[in-house]
Parts: C-alpha cells; structure tokens; sequence
C-alpha cells in the first residue's frame, strides 16, 4: 500500500511539473511576438497606413531677401579713404559718415552732402585750399559759358552749329514755354538733337 501511495505522489507530480513547463513556453512564446516587433514599423495594419509628417518648406514670400547695395570710392580731405558699400538709395553723407568723416584740413561746403551716389562712383572731397582754386576756376569757366536763358541771339550765334535761325528757335522757345531748367532741355528746340547737343554741351549753361 505504501508503494501504491508513493507511485501516485510520483505520477501527480511529473504531470504538475509537466504542466507548469507548458505555461511557461506559452507565456514565453507570447511575450516573444509582442517584443519581435520593431520599433519605427506599424505594429497593425491600420499604423501601417499612417506616414510620418515632413517638414514643409517655407513660402518664397517669407524667404529673406538681400538688400541691395552699391560701392562707392571716397577719397580726399577724409579720416579713412577707401571703398564704401552702401543701401541703394543713401546719399553721400552717408558715404562720408562710413569714410570716418571730414578730415581737418577739408572744405565741408563744396561737395553737396545731400546727393544719392550711384553704383562705382568717385567721390571726392577737396582740402580748403583745393575748394578756393575749384571755386575761382569754376567762375572763370561759368563766364565763359552761354546761358540759355539770357543769352540773345548773337551771343547764341557763336555756339558751334547753332547759327541765327537756331537761335531764334532757342529765344522763341524760352519765351513760350519758360527758362531752360536743365542743358539737356534745348533739345526739346526743334532742329537740336543729340549730335548736336554733344557738340555744345561744354560751352553752355543755365544758371
């Protein structure tokens, strides 16, 4: 009877222990499909539908737009002469305030601060004893120009090209439509154009 007991005892215990063994392959074989998925794939089909968001490109309205500049060359009476890269549309006082300023020995009145520069232009700005010799050679030079608005028509006469019946042109032209208030605008006399506008434009003024 004690053989018999201890048989049974035996025989539970192997199909215990038999059980457990199964639970634990099943249990390891589940945990083993949720961990066999990878990270960054869709874990169903209906993620596998699903794309990831991209970054989309800004409009071309809010792209940055560069400012657009010229160079210019300030030379003369300045603290630091040299190229200056200026906004299109500064003057030349900017200019000079990039050159570091007038220097002690310039003649602050004879360039025109006020002046818009343009792309590649020279600019200079002369001592004092350079402004008085420009300012003596400029009256000397402005007494021998024609001024088209108070000239008569043998002073006009001697103007290369223009004889007595252009010059008539020019007086009646002043008369009807007012003073000249640029040279260029004597070519809007009928006969004057630009070859001869060339040949006459040293030797005449309007001021």
């Amino acid at each position: 009877m004690t053989e018999n007991y201890f048989s049974k005892i035996q025989y539970v215990g192997k199909r215990a222990l038999c059980l457990l063994s199964l639970f634990g392959l099943l249990v390891l074989s589940g945990c083993g499909e949720e961990e066999g998925v990878l990270i960054g794939q869709p874990s169903s089909e209906a993620d596998a539908g699903q794309q990831v968001p991209q970054l989309e490109s800004l409009p071309e309205s809010e792209a940055l737009e560069e400012t657009e500049t010229i160079v210019v060359f300030v030379c003369g009476a300045v603290r630091f002469p040299g190229l200056v890269t200026l906004p299109v549309g500064s003057r030349v006082g900017d200019a000079l305030e990039l050159a570091g300023g007038f220097a002690e020995n310039a003649d602050t009145c004879w360039v025109n601060l006020a002046q818009t520069p343009e792309d590649g232009e020279k600019i200079y700005f002369p001592t004092i004893e350079e402004g008085a010799s420009l300012s003596e050679a400029g009256e000397e030079r402005e007494k021998s120009l024609v001024n088209l608005n108070t000239a008569g028509k043998q002073e006009l006469s001697t103007l290369p090209g223009i004889g007595e019946s252009r010059a008539a042109d020019i007086i009646d032209y002043r008369e009807e439509k007012g003073k000249f208030q640029n040279i260029r605008d004597v070519m809007k006399v009928p006969g004057i154009k630009q070859a001869l506008y060339d040949q006459i434009k040293d030797k005449i003024t309007v001021e």
